[in-house]
């Protein structure tokens, strides 16, 4: 069995009251996640308004696209600084062996739009 350390003294971080449609978000199941189990935390987006209730926020996980409306407490948003770090950072030239393969592709495509080569 997995051993779980909570904190309890120190406050956790503020969630959004509001999530807005499109953005990428860290969903931790709790029940899940205390007991243990595996895929306990996953990439989602939310994908509507907020017409399921108080409280709840629609979600859709992926890459399965299941969609669940979840306790917003148990959110985290993903910045989108954190999404595109490695291409931000990314050397003007030379080896791009070290980059994922979504920057590379991406300073490919910008290099084929813009007339140079990669």
């Amino acid at each position: 069995m997995t051993h779980i350390e909570i904190d309890l003294t120190q406050p956790g971080p503020q969630t959004p009251q509001v999530f807005e449609v499109g953005e990428y978000v860290l969903f931790r199941d709790p029940e899940r996640f205390l007991t243990g189990q595996p895929d306990h935390t996953v990439v989602a987006v939310v994908w509507d308004t907020f017409s399921h209730g108080p409280g709840r926020v629609p979600i859709r996980v992926l890459p399965s696209r299941v969609e669940r409306t979840v306790d917003p407490r148990f959110l985290r948003l993903i910045p989108a600084d954190a999404i595109m770090r490695d291409i931000d950072t990314a050397p003007l030239a030379g080896d791009v062996r070290d980059l994922c393969p979504a920057a590379v592709a991406w300073l490919e495509q910008q290099a084929e739009q813009s007339g140079g080569s990669s």
